[in-house]
Formats: structure tokens, C-alpha cells, sequence
């Protein structure tokens, strides 16, 4: 009787298995849903063209504005600065060789990297050297060394071979 029943009990899971498996299958490849598609007429292709072509330029004339703003902004502030530099004292009564004669004394066994320029370094008109060490700035009329950037590279050196020494005294001790 056991067997019985688990036979009938079995026909009927396969059954819901297969009515729900068809359920979902005939849903699957079902008819399809209907489509409308609307296809516009030429006039409507026309009228959304030109409202795209006008939005692009209404956008195009924006930028083109604020780029003329900016470049106006951008002359008025050089002709500003170039006013500043004429007005200024004379640029450089050292020449460029003084320059690197003074950087010379500084850093002897620097490389250069590029001729001196004629700069504006805080306000003062200077001689920009820049070596392999760093960068020095001379005054362009006075000849005086207004930052040295190779100092800090010798510092550091010296102070490296400072304490090595130091070091070794400890290590040794002293002989007194």
C-alpha cells in the first residue's frame, strides 16, 4: 500500500511540474505584443532639425561670447603688465656673462642647463641660471646673488659628511 501511494503522489507532483513548466513555456513563445510605431512625416523630421540646428547655435554663439570675453580680459591684462616693465627701471646693466661669473664663485663644480634669462623675480629685475644644482637668481643691476636654490643642495652634503664624522668619532672614541 506504501508503494501505492508513493506512485500516486509521485504522478501527481510530475503533473504540476509539467502544467506549471507549460505555463511557463507558452508564455515564453507566446504572441508576441504589438509594436506601433509611429513613423514622422518629412515636415516633422524638418521642424525637429531646425530646432536641434538652432539650440546648437544659440549654444555655439554662448561659448563664442565668453571666449571673446575671456581674450579681451586676458589683452587688457598683458597691456597692463607691459605698461609696468616700460615704466620700469632699466632692465639689466650687467650682462648675461657677469651673471654667470657670479654664479660661478657659487657653485663651481655645477652644470649649466640653459643661458641666463632676464626675469622678474619679486619684483626686481634678475638673471634666472639654472644648473643641474638648481636655479640662482642675480640682479640684473646690482650683480647680488637674490636666492640661491644650489645652497641647500651643499648644505645638505656638508651636513651629511658632518655627521659621518661625527659618528666615527663615536665609534672610535677619543684618544685623550
Amino acid at each position: 500500500m506504501k508503494q501505492k501511494h508513493i506512485l500516486i503522489l509521485a504522478a501527481g507532483i510530475t503533473a504540476f511540474v509539467m502544467m506549471v513548466g507549460g505555463v511557463i513555456i507558452g508564455r515564453a513563445i507566446g504572441k508576441p505584443e504589438t509594436v506601433v510605431t509611429l513613423t514622422p512625416d518629412a515636415a516633422e523630421i524638418q521642424n525637429l532639425y531646425a530646432q536641434r540646428e538652432a539650440e546648437y547655435q544659440a549654444r555655439l554663439e554662448e561659448a563664442n561670447a565668453a571666449l571673446t570675453t575671456a581674450y579681451e580680459q586676458q589683452a587688457a591684462t598683458a597691456s597692463d603688465n607691459t605698461a609696468q616693465t616700460v615704466a620700469g627701471p632699466v632692465p639689466a646693466t650687467i650682462s648675461p656673462q657677469d651673471a654667470l661669473m657670479v654664479v660661478a664663485t657659487l657653485a663651481p663644480r655645477a652644470k649649466l642647463l640653459s643661458l641666463p634669462e632676464l626675469v622678474n623675480y619679486q619684483g626686481t629685475v634678475a638673471y634666472e641660471v639654472k644648473l643641474d644644482a638648481g636655479v640662482v637668481y642675480v640682479d640684473a643691476n646690482t650683480g647680488t646673488v637674490l636666492y640661491n636654490g644650489t645652497a641647500q643642495v651643499q648644505t645638505s652634503v656638508q651636513t651629511r659628511s658632518f655627521d659621518e664624522d661625527e659618528e666615527h668619532e663615536h665609534e672610535w672614541g677619543d684618544d685623550d
